[in-house]
């Protein structure tokens, strides 16, 4: 039987194994995120994956040299494909709870934002204070609006709807006071009713919320990686040059309102 030199024979495995840890290394970074929050996540009309987390993913993928794949993925369905090691990684808006950190771990924050009001163009509500006990507040079903509606205004008459466009219907038709929601939801409604709405885009107390990355528990190499990124860019351009190419009309109502931004995370959050 033929033998290889000895020599030969270290090159071949020392070859393997510097092929295997490229591989590894070029091995896609699975994103899963649901294409069903514009501009964050969202699909163009080709179907193909868009939008602000698009960006993010991409450029994340970029600072560890490796290429991305975008899952589409229902919401529900994206804590459980990290867990059996489906995707690598959720960027699609999702905010740290304790029922999540239960199951996946979270990054620091890349984007924070809070609730708004939509509320009747001949209101006298220009603040969440304004709101009184006679009002009546409209929200959509189990969304973080109709929880909280009920523990801080729970003296008002509280209407439930399955959509949004139930809820800003009562709005435009003035069956209902204040529509309590996201401030882009609420921003591109106003857009659409803008002689029968009225749009307040400051942060109701105590509703500031973050949105950071999940990673499966215990991939620590991976959650640090994300961590080190997000505060390395958060030093650079990228995250204003998102905001002007996705969020530009509602990034001059912040400005002009002296409202922080959605990538303005204080920096003890980071």
């Amino acid at each position: 039987m033929y033998k290889l030199p000895v020599f030969l024979f270290f090159c071949v495995i020392l070859i393997s194994i510097l092929g295997c840890s490229k591989d590894a290394k070029v091995k896609p970074l699975r994103v899963g995120m649901e294409l069903q929050y514009p501009p964050f996540e969202m699909a163009d009309k080709d179907g193909n994956p868009t939008g602000v987390s698009v960006d993010i993913a991409n450029e994340f993928g970029k600072y560890l040299g490796r290429s991305v794949e975008i899952q589409s993925i229902s919401w529900t369905g994206l804590i459980p494909s990290i867990r059996t090691g489906k995707i690598d990684v959720i960027i699609s808006s999702m905010s740290p709870t304790p029922e999540r950190s239960k199951s996946v771990d979270f990054s620091i924050p890349y984007v924070t934002s809070g609730l708004g009001l939509l509320v009747k163009v001949n209101s006298n509500i220009d603040k969440f204070s304004d709101i009184d006990k006679e009002m009546i507040v409209a929200v959509k079903t189990g969304t973080v609006g109709d929880v909280f509606a009920h523990k801080q205004l729970s003296q008002n008459t509280i209407r439930q709807f399955d959509s949004v466009s139930a809820c800003v219907l009562e709005i435009v038709q003035e069956r209902a006071d204040v529509f309590i929601y996201d401030p882009l939801t609420l921003h591109r409604n106003h857009l659409k009713h803008p002689n029968t709405t009225k749009l307040i885009l400051d942060m109701v107390p105590g509703t500031a919320n973050y949105s950071a990355m999940a990673i499966k528990k215990g991939n620590k190499e991976l959650l640090d990686s994300a961590n080190k990124f997000i505060r390395e860019t958060a030093k650079t351009e990228f995250f204003n040059k998102l905001g002007d190419k996705y969020l530009a009309d509602i990034k001059e109502l912040y400005k002009a309102k002296n409202i922080p931004f959605f990538f303005d995370i204080p920096s003890e959050k980071r």
